[in-house]
């Protein structure tokens, strides 16, 4: 059986635009380090005029536009089941504390009409990381850095917990 993850991305109003599944490797030395990966120096604009070929690196046309390029971004690593979408729950906050990790993708810190990408991590529904994408990394030592590799450095006993 798989480490499973939910990734959401949530609007301007924290309601989830979608929910991609990972059926395996959810634990952030994986999963996080693909979000790592896409988000580190990026901005949500709402409205960009993106004209320049380059600019997607940067920026997203809104959350509904940097989700679809999450997506693009974990199945050109993964073209296999494990990546997928999936309908949103109405109880999609109470699924946190039955899947091994879940991510949570929101804009925030308003400077002028960008928008700073945070990210919540929680592990079986406690909350393990709220911050910015750089803080996430240096939490779960991502990029290159050691890792933490099991669920006892999250405090949390996992038996305990389902």
């Amino acid at each position: 059986m798989g480490t499973h993850a939910d990734i959401y991305f949530l609007d301007q109003d924290g309601k989830p635009l979608v929910r991609i599944f990972s059926h395996y490797d959810g634990y952030p030395a994986a999963r996080g380090q693909d979000l790592y990966d896409l988000l580190s120096g990026r901005w949500e604009y709402d409205c960009c005029p993106i004209d320049r070929d380059d600019l997607w690196k940067y920026f997203s046309n809104g959350m509904g536009d940097l989700a679809a390029l999450a997506v693009w971004h974990l199945k050109r690593r993964d073209l296999s089941y494990n990546i997928c979408l999936e309908r949103i729950y109405p109880d999609w906050k109470e699924r946190m504390e039955r899947i091994e990790y879940t991510y949570v993708v929101k804009p925030c810190l308003r400077d002028g009409a960008f928008d700073i990408l945070n990210i919540d991590a929680y592990f079986f529904g406690t909350l393990v990381y709220e911050g910015d994408i750089e803080g996430f990394a240096r939490r779960f030592s991502l990029n290159g850095n050691e890792t933490l590799a099991n669920d006892r450095d999250y405090g949390t006993d996992r038996g305990k917990r389902r």
